[in-house]
């Protein structure tokens, strides 16, 4: 059965049986449904009650459905269907995420002079993808580096390679990596104040067969990187969300909202679950090209509006 993935900042869950694999990324849980979802969250969460609220703007980042090796229409399309049904056309809003970060992030500018060797390709979503592995690794070093050293564990040689990787940075690198996380949360904040919901594909390709090899290529790990890194690094909290399959493959959206905005996401995600679903089947099911599913909902769009006028 298909399952419901929450991702929360892990300042807000501090259990003593949660082993972390570091301190400041993501602790999450999986729901069946979103109103089990939602009642588990709110109780692990001890949010406080507030009157439901609907978002102001739903906004779709376009240059990360770029990234999805399926046709992007098989996702943003069910979520603009079901965004126009629930709280109307004039809700939706479209956002270039790289030029975003790259105005409001200044910090990535001085991590990409350190780091990256004056290549002019790197985007600033690719730049936040190296900046998540780096405060990853270096946070797992610091958590269990004294077990690893005292217990001498073995490791998997990719890990290995990869904590062996943080002893090369240096002090100066890891604090450029965290004025990233702390312009990240400002900046995602500004952009979804408290009525916006920021949506993306979960990951860019589909799930990669048993053993193969293709997770460890470069594009595998930045495009994968690019769009965990957006919610891990700024601590806002995540919502996945499965919408059947394509080719026999499991495709999911998350949906994001602001640093604290827990019930506001939890709720809206209650709001649009069953909509989302049953648009879903509707473009799963349909033997349409990604174009003449986009020509068909145009045409809808002209018939609402003639209604409106007559």
């Amino acid at each position: 059965s298909v399952k419901i993935l929450s991702l929360f900042y892990l300042e807000l869950i501090k259990f003593d049986y949660i082993c972390l694999t570091c301190q400041t990324i993501i602790a999450g849980l999986f729901a069946k449904d979103p109103s089990t979802l939602r009642r588990v969250g709110l109780v692990l969460l001890q949010l406080p009650f507030s009157v439901q609220r609907n978002p102001k703007q739903i906004l779709l980042a376009d240059d990360c459905f770029e990234l999805l090796k399926i046709p992007k229409d098989r996702i943003s399309q069910v979520v603009t269907n079901s965004t126009e049904k629930h709280f109307g056309r004039q809700v939706l809003k479209h956002e270039n995420l790289e030029k975003y970060f790259s105005s409001k992030v200044p910090s990535l500018k001085e991590f990409y002079s350190q780091k990256i060797n004056g290549d002019p390709k790197i985007s600033s979503l690719t730049l936040l993808a190296n900046v998540a592995q780096i405060l990853q690794r270096y946070e797992f070093k610091h958590t269990h580096g004294e077990w690893i050293n005292s217990e001498k564990p073995v490791l998997d040689s990719a890990i290995s390679a990869q904590i062996n990787e943080t002893l090369d940075m240096t002090d100066k690198e890891i604090e450029i990596c965290k004025s990233v996380r702390t312009e990240m949360r400002l900046a995602v904040n500004n952009l979804l104040k408290d009525d916006g919901i920021l949506v993306i594909p979960t990951t860019a390709y589909p799930p990669p067969k048993l053993g193969s090899k293709e997770i460890f290529s470069d594009d595998y790990q930045n495009r994968s990187f690019s769009l965990l890194s957006i919610a891990s690094i700024s601590g806002c909290c995540q919502v996945t969300l499965p919408l059947g399959y394509h080719d026999k493959c499991p495709v999911s959206v998350s949906f994001i909202a602001r640093h604290g905005g827990d019930r506001f996401l939890l709720d809206t995600v209650q709001t649009v679950y069953s909509s989302l679903q049953e648009h879903a089947d509707t473009v799963a099911k349909s033997k349409l090209s990604p174009n003449a599913v986009k020509q068909e909902h145009s045409a809808e769009a002209v018939k609402e509006k003639v209604s409106i006028i007559l």
